[in-house]
Parts: C-alpha cells; structure tokens; sequence
C-alpha cells in the first residue's frame, strides 16, 4: 500500500471513530456501496 494511501486510511480510522453509533453505521453503508462499483483512477 503506497504510504499518502496507508496514512489516509489511518486518518479516516481515527475519524470514524469519533462518530457515534449511527454515524458509524452510515459511514459503513456508504464505504459498501462505493466499493460495490468499479471506479478508475
């Protein structure tokens, strides 16, 4: 994994998890239905 690629997730980890139960919930649908669909660079 490239290293902006590794440091973005990790800060969207951290992100994440400053939400509370619901807004985690919808960040997960969102992340599911996005990777549901090929997307290119």
């Amino acid at each position: 994994m490239r290293k902006k690629t590794k440091l973005l997730l990790e800060q969207n980890n951290r992100a994440e998890a400053a939400l509370n139960d619901e807004g985690q919930k919808l960040m997960t649908d969102i992340v599911v239905y996005l990777r549901s669909f090929r997307i290119s660079t």
